[in-house]
């Protein structure tokens, strides 16, 4: 499926996917809960699994971004990438050029691929991103409603350094002549 996937990628001039084993782990883990329990979708009836970064933080994934693309009841691998590929929402998850990494898993009829960029190094004065998913508004075949999307939250100013002037000089000590009265010692 990342073949497919990735020359779909370099036919829209993008790089290809990386497979990331955390990713993989988190896909395989939600195509087998919705076998288990016979939905599809991008939630989970585990409420500590209902929303992807909680999946994602489960299998020990840490990245900057990561969406998620679900079916259901394709034949074969060609079939499920070119449905997602039909489906504009879908599409543009495969083919997002900030999404750098992936892994894929299908268990019976249930097809999941979970995609993310991993976590930069940001310099000192950038605050820390928080990490955002992505979800279709559908999911295939099934017509659904669409869930809620989770918007990416808007991007926080960098703090500006503060405007330094040079201080301003130091008062020096006078040097003071010596006095022409003569000189005295203490008790004498």
């Amino acid at each position: 499926m990342l073949a497919y996937v990735n020359t779909i990628r370099r036919q829209q001039s993008l790089r290809p996917l990386n497979f990331q084993p955390d990713l993989w782990i988190a896909a395989r883990e939600h195509s087998r809960e919705q076998q288990r329990h016979g939905y599809m979708g991008h939630g989970s009836p585990d409420p500590q699994r209902k929303r992807l970064s909680q999946r994602m933080a489960q299998a020990g994934y840490r990245g900057s971004v990561f969406a998620e693309v679900v079916a259901w009841g394709y034949p074969d691998t060609r079939s499920v990438v070119d449905g997602w590929m039909n489906s504009p929402d879908h599409r543009r998850i495969l083919i997002d050029p900030e999404l750098t990494e992936a892994g894929f898993s299908r268990v019976g009829p249930y097809w999941t691929g979970n995609f993310g960029a991993p976590r930069r190094f940001a310099r000192a004065a950038a605050p820390p991103r928080t990490p955002t998913a992505r979800a279709p508004a559908s999911s295939l075949p099934r017509s659904r409603p669409p869930p809620t999307a989770t918007a990416r939250p808007p991007a926080r100013p960098r703090p500006q350094p503060p405007i330094r002037s040079a201080p301003a000089p130091r008062p020096q000590p006078q040097y003071r002549a010596p006095s022409s009265l003569p000189f005295r010692l203490p008790g004498g």
